[in-house]
């Protein structure tokens, strides 16, 4: 208990003392969907409550018009989603768009087939068929064009954790981005890399009229391009 409140007394301290040192404080809302904010945004929110403790990170979970929207009204103060998304295809008026990072689309499959080298690897594999307002929807059908064939599919998912269940089972493989596999696979599951199948682009969009990005809007979108950048390359 005295730890505890020796550290909430530090931290009180530095919050005190980050204006005087020229640092962003505030507030900052940041609207994403489920991977980022697993796989990136939960790590560094705890992380700027040790290190930057003047600047409150508030994480929500939200996605496509509803996301947009919450935007617009100023309800989040940043939007992470994918570039190739609905509302990533087109910036709207009034806000700006940043890349954050750039990372592999993968193939999950069951472990005991053999491991794809190329796209044609894949063309005699069953998929899991992805919801059609996905990006990965669209890497499918980038893979049936090069490939000038239509890919077998059963089932579909929206969910990667309900994908990576269904490949367990041995029912099709399935495309996921890095950021959703876990630290640990079933272990009946293998994921490879095949070129070919491109990456997923994530973008951060603020507002930016009148007096939007405030600053710690601006640090906040630094400290997540930082930490997306030293993401390991597992893949």
């Amino acid at each position: 208990a005295a730890a505890d409140r020796i550290e909430a007394e530090l931290t009180d301290a530095r919050k005190k003392l980050a204006p005087m040192r020229g640092e962003a404080t505030g507030s900052v809302t940041v609207g994403a969907f489920p991977t980022i904010i697993s796989g990136l945004l939960a790590g560094l929110a705890g992380q700027l409550t040790r290190e930057a403790p003047g600047l409150e990170v508030q994480l929500r979970q939200v996605e496509g018009q509803p996301a947009q929207s919450e935007l617009r009204r100023g309800r989040i103060d940043l939007l992470l989603t994918e570039a190739d998304g609905l509302i990533g295809q087109a910036t709207p008026a009034g806000a700006r768009d940043v890349i954050v990072m750039d990372e592999p689309w993968l193939v999950a499959l069951p472990a005991h087939y053999p491991a794809p080298r190329t796209l044609t690897d894949l063309q005699a594999l069953t998929w899991l068929g992805v919801d059609p307002d996905a990006a990965g929807h669209r890497v499918i059908e980038h893979v049936q064009s090069v490939l000038r064939a239509t890919l077998s599919a059963v089932h579909q998912y929206d969910d990667y954790a309900v994908a990576l269940s269904l490949v367990a089972e041995g029912a099709g493989v399935a495309l996921l981005p890095a950021l959703a596999v876990p630290p640990t696979l079933p272990p009946a599951v293998q994921v490879a890399r095949v070129p070919g199948l491109g990456t997923r682009q994530i973008i951060a969009r603020h507002r930016s009229t009148g007096a939007d990005p405030t600053p710690q809007t601006r640090a906040v979108l630094d400290r997540i391009i930082a930490a997306a950048s030293r993401r390991p390359e597992s893949w």
